[in-house]
């Protein structure tokens, strides 16, 4: 896979499958490949497309075309496992569990879905289950926590992602 930058020059390369060899082969030749800038809206745009080489044996007046798949604009926002974004974290505040609630014996777990945007932030916090009496502290402390920004072949890109709250 590799990302093409606005200018046309390839930026990054990720190779998933391959001998280390050929896959040293395959990305220093990709790295030296340019292409015309791919434009949406009157603007250059970043976009990613995949490469497949079949590395085979050939005859010497015989030459091997890599296969370059459909190019798609680069993610403006990925999903990712919780798992993943824990990963990430930088910093983390525990929520206040909320007075009324702990005197009321109630507990539980709040899923909040959120955005942590490209440099890190958390934005766009709500409740997706849960005891509704616990759900403002766990948005009011997901929306205080730090990440390391995500990198998608190479460059920062917002998250899309959940977490679970737990008030025991």
């Amino acid at each position: 896979m590799m990302l093409v930058a606005e200018n046309g020059d390839v930026e990054n390369v990720q190779v998933f499958k391959a001998d280390a060899v050929l896959s040293r082969a395959a990305e220093e030749t990709i790295r030296q490949w340019k292409f015309k800038p791919v434009t949406k809206d009157g603007e250059a745009i970043p976009v990613i497309a995949k490469v497949t080489f079949d590395f085979v044996r050939v005859n010497a007046d015989q030459s091997i075309t890599p296969e370059v798949a459909a190019a798609t604009a680069f993610p403006q926002h990925v999903r990712v496992s919780d798992t993943v974004m824990q990963g990430l974290l930088l910093s983390k505040v525990d929520p206040v569990y909320p007075t009324a609630a702990h005197a009321n014996h109630i507990q539980g777990v709040v899923t909040v879905a959120m955005v942590v945007r490209k440099d890190g932030t958390v934005a766009e916090v709500q409740a997706v289950s849960g005891p509704p009496e616990l759900a403002p502290a766990a948005i009011n402390a997901v929306r205080q926590w730090r990440c390391r920004p995500y990198q998608l072949l190479g460059r920062p890109v917002e998250i899309q992602t959940t977490a679970q709250i737990n008030f025991r």
